[in-house]
């Protein structure tokens, strides 16, 4: 399973528990990635194929985002960045 396919999945299983910071979290890493990697915004159904096929960025977009988010929030004391830094240890790059 590759680490996108892996960040989704997750995503699915903190939705369906309701786990809405796991949700909240991994959301503002993916947007993250996807401003870094330069994948097309807006509505999917009006999008060329192109568009389409870079809808995601690749993996490693994902692993700098989160690296980024816990660097940024390192040693904050908030439960938030407590969540944080436990959710997205998993998506850094090896």
């Amino acid at each position: 399973m590759s680490a996108l396919d892996r960040f989704f999945a997750d995503l699915g299983a903190a939705v369906m528990h309701g786990d809405t910071l796991k949700v909240d979290i991994m959301k503002e890493a993916m947007n993250r990635a996807k401003r870094a990697a330069g994948c097309p915004t807006g509505d999917p159904f009006e999008m060329t194929a192109e568009e389409l096929a870079n809808l995601y960025p690749a993996p490693e977009f994902v692993g700098r985002a989160a690296a980024e988010m816990i660097e940024e929030r390192q040693g904050a004391p908030s439960e938030r960045d407590a969540r944080m830094l436990e959710v997205l240890t998993t998506y850094l790059p090896k």
